[in-house]
């Protein structure tokens, strides 16, 4: 079994420690903390250190696991994992099954409110989901020896040594990360001081100074001098602050905390003195967003301006000069400018586009320009754009801004008897120069073309460097076809109405956009995922029927691929449309928005929304209606149970925003328990002989690389077309398969094949073609009932290049599930099972459920019963609450119990010990409430929905 091997984070560190060695804390970042202490000093970081921007959170481009991509990755691909040995890849964006989004400080110790902390990736990292459901919301801590609940080799869970202050169970990570924890919860608590009244935690106090009770203070600090800022650590910074544009001071400076919370809090810190001009405002990553308004209207923004070290005037210019821009202050003088003072920044579209500058800020001593990046879109008509923040329940929906309106009229409506937009129907990238695209009109009205076109980004990367017009018009039912001028085949060329090689001339991993008044409309391919990623490579893409809007984010699901040269769909495209649309709402909103925030919507639903802007002169509607599709609900992540006894436990996970709805299942397992096979072919030769004992195959080589093998060398090489390994034959039913490949070298038409040995036939289960060079794990789950005993993978068409195979993982055995709760409904985030048996191991795992739509079921949670004893094994209380025109009624309270209610927001309800059993509270008018009540020693936490 190979271990762990950190080799590609060694390899990154040293290539990067040069670069970092010559890093600097941005001048000025931190000016505005000089001369503070203690208190006053980390007030004055909360407001310096805070984030400009965050990721949304989840997975895909622009959420945290685009984050990760970026910050948490080795350099052969695998992600840095501070919570288990496990090794995983990444695949592009999207996130890794097996882990979780892991707030380092829990989210319900803020209420689990979705604000910019939940979302901050500076306490944010990617964890073994098994280990995050385990760690639960446990403060960080020393374990007792021998106490240990769970010890993966790098986390621990168990009971805290510091007792009396704090006896419960504990997180303790590995020692060369706890320093990287404690200083993402010193920023936190910085950061984010304004939480304080939502602080519920066994490690913070409800105040914005000294926030930590003295033991965690005490283990924070411990670990922040015992495990010092790593390179590791501060490349992650790095990464961090070009996505957010901020920094955790404890990093730049470590020393800082001695100075809030240690023993040097009499003396203000000593940050560095630049004598060299600088700026404090704007802040370094920052950018002038004017969004998008129509073509001819005027906005203005005012830029913030401040200096240190001035001399001299400051010039204030474009740095392109573009016209749609126009700066109206150019020069400030030194009094103004350490004074503090604006310019003032106008967007003057005259055609449609997106439009970009640098505003660039230079003399008054400055030793380089300071660069602030101005974007703006326009477009000749008024268009409905894609909705901001689409959740489970509900969406913000987006439209241009149009200046002579009185107000807006949006509908939202579901089956839509029309196309939003016009969209791409068919790519190809076939032999040569046989490159298509195909665009399809089912808006119900002929369009004109010209206020359309292609662009295509090259290489995965950068902008859209070739665009090409679109001309003619196009009547509603037909396509046009866009063919490369060199195009050599017949059957493409008859069915050809424009021409063109810039944009035409594109590979597998050139993304093409369709731009209506240039703004990215349709997709298809997958930008700024580098050339690496061959997404579309030999093959034709067909849009399925079912998709009537374009949609600016490339989905595979919504295209069927063909064979390289399969040229059938080309100028056959069909598009399923219902009779008549469904309305959902009309809401009128004031001229002073061009965005609302839609809710209570059914989760994985399909929606469409267009707008009009209702003026003098009567309504003017948008040009195209756009579709969104809201999320489901999200997996729970399951957490410890708690107050288990010899007959009972609580099973326990986190809330979620969007529902207090849940389905639990507890069950015992029976039959022969599930056995894993882990094989990393350590005893393989060079001549791919002897294979693990009971496996066949053909296989004649084998690679002994670190690149072209999983965790550690060496790997099964096939180097031909037929070439075999199969895995034993197994006694039981095999329930899950996982493996790594890679093609070591460019191979278009490579292909290998997975089989099942299913009730003694092959089957085939999967065709994997080359896409890229890199390191790819894949996971199969088996039913039990499909008798699965074997798994076969073959090389069934080598073009060029050899594959790798690594790291296989089989699960077998005859075990299965005895429930005692199937689909019991929960409300809240706990459940106590009762009448069970002693010494007895049970498990659970939970869903959520929002209207009909549930998600999938969270990772499993086991436990064992305790021994029964003499002691009576009694039952505490569990509180229940009930809405009554009187407010909210809350029964089942220990006199004594502690209970907190608060909104969504973060405003206090109501946080006092309750004098009896049963307490009413008035309700505000909220739609919800997030209550957390200590009863009997337990926590519970829930929504309520009055």
């Amino acid at each position: 079994m190979k271990l762990k091997n950190s080799s590609g984070l060694v390899i990154l560190l040293l290539m990067l420690a040069v670069q970092l060695a010559t890093a600097a804390v941005p001048a000025g970042y931190y000016y505005q903390a000089r001369n503070k202490t203690k208190a006053e000093l980390k007030s004055s970081l909360s407001a310096l250190a805070a984030p400009v921007k965050v990721l949304k959170y989840g997975s895909g481009e622009g959420a945290t696991w685009q984050g990760f991509f970026h910050t948490d990755q080795n350099s052969d691909g695998s992600v840095i994992d501070m919570y288990s040995n496990i090794i995983r890849y990444f695949d592009g964006y999207t996130s890794i099954s097996g882990m979780h989004i892991e707030h380092s400080l829990p989210k319900s110790w803020w209420g689990g409110a979705e604000n910019m902390a939940y979302r901050d990736l500076f306490h944010l990292y990617p964890s073994d989901g098994s280990t995050n459901s385990s760690k639960s919301n446990h403060p960080l801590g020393i374990v007792k020896p021998g106490d240990a609940t769970f010890d993966n080799g790098v986390s621990r869970i168990g009971t805290s040594s510091f007792s009396p202050a704090y006896s419960g169970k504990a997180f303790e990570p590995a020692d060369e990360f706890k320093g990287d924890f404690a200083r993402s919860y010193l920023y936190i608590a910085t950061v984010y001081e304004h939480y304080a009244p939502l602080w519920t935690s066994p490690m913070m106090q409800r105040n914005t100074y000294p926030v930590w009770t003295p033991w965690a203070r005490e283990l924070l600090l411990q670990w922040h001098a015992a495990d010092p800022v790593s390179v590791k650590e501060r490349l992650r910074q790095e990464a961090v602050y070009a996505i957010q544009g901020n920094r955790n001071p404890f990093i730049d400076y470590p020393d800082l905390v001695s100075y809030i919370w240690g023993p040097d809090t009499l003396q203000a810190y000593p940050f560095p003195q630049p004598s060299d001009a600088f700026l404090t405002l704007p802040r370094r990553g920052e950018a002038v967003d004017f969004d998008v308004i129509l073509q001819g209207d005027t906005v203005g923004k005012a830029i913030h301006l401040k200096g240190q070290n001035i001399s001299g005037t400051l010039t204030v210019r474009l740095k392109h000069q573009h016209p749609a821009f126009v700066v109206l202050r150019t020069v400030l003088s030194a009094g103004e400018l350490l004074a503090g003072s604006t310019t003032r920044l106008q967007f003057r579209p005259t055609a449609s586009g997106t439009f970009r500058d640098t505003l660039l800020l230079e003399g008054a001593g400055l030793d380089e320009p300071f660069q602030l990046p101005v974007e703006g879109k326009a477009s000749r008509q008024l268009m409905a754009l894609e909705p901001d923040r689409v959740t489970p329940v509900g969406a913000t929906l987006h439209w241009i801004a149009d200046l002579s309106a009185g107000s807006y009229a949006v509908e939202l409506f579901t089956r839509p008897s029309k196309a939003g937009d016009l969209l791409i129907s068919s790519y190809v990238e076939g032999s040569s120069y046989n490159k298509t695209i195909e665009i399809y009109n089912g808006t119900g009205r002929t369009v004109q073309l010209a206020d359309y076109a292609l662009a295509k980004q090259s290489n995965g990367a950068g902008l859209y460097e070739s665009v090409f017009p679109l001309k003619g018009e196009l009547a509603h039912g037909s396509s046009v076809v866009v063919i490369n001028k060199l195009c050599t085949n017949e059957e493409l060329k008859a069915k050809a109405a424009l021409y063109t090689d810039s944009v035409m001339n594109f590979n597998g991993n050139d993304a093409i956009a369709l731009l209506h008044n240039g703004l990215r409309i349709d997709a298809v391919g997958y930008f700024d995922r580098g050339p690496g990623l061959m997404w579309g490579e030999n093959k034709t893409l067909h849009r399925k029927a079912s998709v009537t809007h374009p949609t600016a984010v490339y989905n595979e699901e919504e295209w069927i691929s063909l064979p390289i040269d399969d040229f059938s769909p080309v100028g056959n495209h069909v598009m399923s449309l219902s009779a008549q649309e469904t309305s959902v709402f009309t809401a009128t909103i004031p001229a002073d928005s061009s965005r609302f925030a839609v809710r209570d919507l059914q989760p994985l639903t399909s929606y469409y929304y267009r707008v009009s802007a209702l003026r003098e002169t009567g309504a003017l509607p948008s040009v195209n209606s756009v579709r969104f599709t809201t999320a489901g609900p999200a997996v729970p992540v399951p957490m410890e149970p708690s107050d288990i006894g010899a007959r009972h436990f609580v099973a326990e996970w986190e809330s979620d925003v969007y529902t207090d709805r849940f389905e639990l299942q507890v069950y015992t397992k029976v039959g022969a328990a599930d056995i894993t096979v882990a094989e990393g072919f350590d005893k393989v030769g060079s001549n791919g002989k002897p294979l693990p004992e009971g496996w066949t195959g053909t296989a004649g080589a084998i690679y002994t690389t670190s690149a072209s093998s999983g965790v550690a060398p060496p790997s099964i090489q096939l180097r031909n077309t037929g070439e075999w390994l199969q895995t034993a034959v197994y006694p039981y039913a095999v329930s899950r398969f996982d493996f790594m490949y890679r093609y070591p070298s460019s191979g278009a038409g490579n292909v290998f094949t997975v089989e099942a040995l299913r009730n003694e036939q092959w089957v085939k289960v999967d065709d994997i073609a080359y896409q890229n060079t890199s390191k790819t794990v894949v996971s199969y789950t088996f039913d039990r009932a499909d008798n699965v005993r074997s798994l076969r993978i073959t090389y069934t068409n080598k073009v060029s290049g050899n594959l790798a195979l690594d790291d296989f993982f089989v699960v077998y055995g005859s075990e299965s599930n005895a429930y005692l709760l199937q689909q019991q409904p929960v409300t809240g985030t706990a459940y106590r099972m009762e009448s069970l048996e002693p010494v007895t191991n049970y498990f659970y795992r939970v869903r959520s459920v929002i209207g009909d739509v549930r998600s999938e079921w969270s990772d499993e949670v086991g436990l064992k019963t305790l021994m029964l004893s003499g002691l009576s094994d009694g039952e505490p209380l569990h509180p229940r609450w009930s809405a009554t025109p009187e407010g909210i009624v809350f029964t089942q309270l220990e006199a004594g119990s502690r209970l907190q209610m608060y909104t969504l927001t973060g405003v206090v309800e109501y946080d006092d010990v309750v004098p009896s059993s049963t307490v009413t509270l008035p309700v505000t008018g909220h739609p919800m409430y997030i209550v957390r009540i200590v009863n009997t020693g337990q926590l519970f936490s829930f929504k309520i929905i009055p």
